[in-house]
Order: C-alpha cells, then structure tokens, then sequence
C-alpha cells in the first residue's frame, strides 16, 4: 500500500513526498527539485528517507487511529500532508518518543 502525502509546486521548489507500508513497517519517501535546493544543498534536488520499525510504525498508528478499521495509509495523509508534511510528522514523532531512522542524500 503507497498514498501520497505531498505533490506540490512552489515558486523556488518542487515537493514529493509518498508512504508505503511493507511487512509492518512504515517507508516515507520526499524528493525536492529546484532552485531552492540547488541554494541550500548545492545541487538541485535532495532526497529524504524516514523508516519506521514495525513497533514504532505501530505506535504512530495507535496514536493516529480513530478508530481499528480505518485505513492506515488515509489517516496518516490526513495527519501528515502538504509541503511541511515532514516537519508535521518530525515534531509529532518527537512529542510521542516515536523512533526512526533518516537518510538523506
């Protein structure tokens, strides 16, 4: 299961952002195109990976979930969207001692 969390484009950005859950555990991927990166970073795009373990994709959910039926992927695009959809879920995380890990490039 994959949803989309951000496809926006900005004046001096492009931003992507999708989540997948595979075998429990939570991939979000993010992909910034533009001048902004190109200023910030030195190239032109910058990529970003957060990976959650199988307890802490649980966690997250437990704490996102209205109710046990509800799809997973919806509340999290529902919680988490837009471009500052990875500082949303970076300050939830950090108020909920929700652990991941984070890889960038």
């Amino acid at each position: 299961m994959k949803t989309e969390l951000c496809n926006e484009k900005l004046p001096n950005v492009n931003i992507y952002v999708s989540a997948e859950l595979t075998g429990g555990d939570l991939k979000i991927t993010g992909q910034d195109i533009g001048r902004y990166c190109e200023e910030f970073f030195g190239d032109s795009d910058y990529e970003y990976f957060y990976t959650f373990d199988a307890e802490n994709t649980e966690k997250l959910f437990n704490l996102l979930l209205d109710e046990p039926a509800t799809n997973k992927l919806a509340m999290l695009k529902k919680n988490f969207n837009g471009p500052d959809c990875c500082i949303k879920l970076r300050e939830f995380c950090q108020k909920h001692s929700i652990k991941y890990s984070f890889f960038c490039y």
